[in-house]
């Protein structure tokens, strides 16, 4: 077990807006499939997410002409449209059950994109995460790309034996 705890929340609170200008952004978004539009809009979320943008997530926002981090007060100006109000008229508003599916499948990415941000700040391999937490790479492997459920006990032996975190749970509601 690592010595060094670290603190990976599941639940994270909007660190930046992102907006579009125009209709750039709708208009690559309306040619992809639905769900190469599902992993864009998880990945957007996440960099509006997390505190430090993973550098695996910056290669889909090159030639994204119109995708900007700005200030809130100037989301007044005309042509702004926020990745939170893109997702309510894509997707729908919160409470309907495409949303609801939308935000659960998120969760999900959102996790393994946290434990493979965390594996290499801590400069781990797979491997080597799967050994100290007693599962194998493939399991690691699937959950970093979102492909495979885990068991709550499973992820808590993860980030604390495989990692050497502290796994912290909120109730949101």
């Amino acid at each position: 077990m690592l010595s060094n705890w670290t603190t990976y929340s599941i639940f994270v609170i909007e660190k930046r807006t992102l907006v579009f200008y125009e209709d750039y952004f709708k208009e690559f978004y309306s040619w992809l499939e639905i769900k190469v539009q599902t992993k864009v809009l998880w990945t957007l979320k996440l960099i509006a997410e997390l505190e430090r943008i993973p550098e695996t997530y910056l290669k889909h926002l090159t030639n994204t002409r119109g995708l900007y981090e700005i200030d809130k007060l100037i989301m007044k100006k005309k042509n702004l449209t926020a990745l939170a109000d893109f997702i309510n008229q894509e997707i729908g508003p919160r409470g309907s059950k495409k949303r609801e599916k939308f935000e659960k499948g998120y969760e999900s990415f959102k996790l393994g994109a946290l434990i493979h941000e965390a594996r290499q700040k801590k400069g781990l391999t797979q491997e080597q995460v799967a050994a100290l937490s007693g599962t194998n790479k493939s399991y690691i492997s699937k959950l970093e790309k979102d492909l495979k459920d885990v068991r709550f006990s499973t992820l808590q032996r993860i980030v604390r034996e495989g990692l050497g975190g502290k796994l912290e749970v909120s109730i949101i509601f």
